[in-house]
């Protein structure tokens, strides 16, 4: 049984390891993703922005991979040392916490962005149909004047015609 537990611990042992190392080096591609994202965004910023904009997630990721070693001192030191690591474990955790809370935060604030980028491109496309019908209706309304406009000229036509006919009769 105590070679069972021995072996389930190394199994453990090392699921954390590679989860660590996976949260690690997702915190760094981030950092290094949104800094080239700032620097490719923009012509004012330096090297040194890119450095500086990705420092707070190359400081996350070393607080990852200590947490590791520091749940294992944990175990080791005296009773007097234990509530000390076991606070500073928690607040390595609550790190790890806030920086995945912030990341989906993120994720949901640029989601939306985009849906209200889109729905302010289908505002304007309805603004802009909306548009194009009222100028239609105003070209049809046109169309309509142009053809009173035809008419009227076509009865004065003829009314002259009637009235030149009488005088003619006249005379």
């Amino acid at each position: 049984m105590s070679q069972k537990l021995a072996t389930y611990g190394q199994w453990t042992y090392r699921g954390a390891w590679a989860l660590e190392l996976a949260a690690a080096t997702i915190g760094l591609m981030t950092g290094v993703a949104l800094g080239y994202q700032a620097f490719a965004a923009s012509e004012s910023v330096t090297a040194m922005d890119l450095t500086l904009a990705s420092a707070p997630f190359l400081m996350v990721a070393i607080a990852e991979l200590t947490k590791i070693p520091i749940a294992t001192l944990l175990f080791s030191v005296s009773w007097v040392w234990k509530p000390i690591v076991l606070v500073f474990l928690l607040i390595l955790a609550g790190i790890t916490f806030e920086t995945v809370f912030m990341g989906m935060e993120r994720a949901g604030a640029l989601r939306q962005l985009r849906y209200e980028d889109l729905v302010n491109k289908i505002d304007a496309l309805e603004q802009e149909a909306s548009k194009l019908a009222s100028v239609d209706e105003l070209g049809r309304k046109a169309d309509q004047v142009d053809q009173a406009r035809a008419e009227f000229e076509e009865m004065t036509a003829l009314a002259e015609k009637s009235r030149a006919g009488f005088q003619a009769q006249i005379a």
